[in-house]
């Protein structure tokens, strides 16, 4: 669910599908996506224009999971977005103990 108050008619939206693998030997419990920012200059948060279904999840050792995040692109008509940059959160054991922040490099996805 995204948290906008007003969208106009005509609005824009991208849905990401990705998989997240956990290689430990012990299950992780993920902090989701902390942003996404596009070509265009937006930044998109879980506070407003992100929904990501990774916040919170746990995956068991050894095993992946698919997640979806979509997000509302403002001016899209006027400025359309080619390419997004996500920056993933940190990873952490079920009691809470960091495994390891996000990724230093942000992944970076182009938009058809």
């Amino acid at each position: 669910m995204l948290n906008i108050n007003h969208i106009p008619d005509i609005y824009y939206t991208f849905v990401l599908n990705y998989t997240v693998t956990n290689n430990h030997h012990f299950q992780i419990a993920l902090n989701g996506v902390q942003a996404v920012k596009t070509d265009t200059g937006q930044t998109l948060t879980t506070a407003d224009q992100l929904s990501d279904s990774s916040a919170g999840n746990k995956i068991p050792a050894n095993e992946s999971a698919t997640f979806v995040m979509n997000g509302y692109l403002y001016d899209y008509q006027s400025k359309p977005t080619k390419k997004l940059s996500i920056n993933f959160g940190s990873i952490y054991t079920t009691n809470g103990k960091k495994v390891s922040s996000g990724p230093s490099r942000l992944l970076s996805v182009n938009l058809n």
